[in-house]
């Protein structure tokens, strides 16, 4: 079976075998202590809070509006 690498996520070998894996974006660790055949379904399911923050919504103002300002909109993300 090949574990192609994801780009964009470097992975660190640990002393027990298993992998660690960092989003280079947002530098939020996508796996931990994981079997290398697991890492990329974690990689390709990471949502980066640096790109997400792209996304977030603004008041008219142009300041982020904060999730429980709004909890209607985030409802089904809790």
């Amino acid at each position: 079976m090949n574990y192609t690498f994801q780009p964009g996520f470097p992975r660190r070998r640990n002393d027990d075998g298993t992998y660690d894996s960092m989003c280079l974006e947002c530098f939020q660790m996508v796996a931990s202590r994981c079997p290398v055949m697991q890492l990329n379904r974690f990689e390709e399911s990471h949502v980066c809070k640096a790109r997400r923050a792209a996304y977030q919504p603004l008041s008219s103002s142009g300041t982020p509006l904060l999730r429980d300002s709004l909890p209607h909109l985030f409802s089904s993300a809790r």
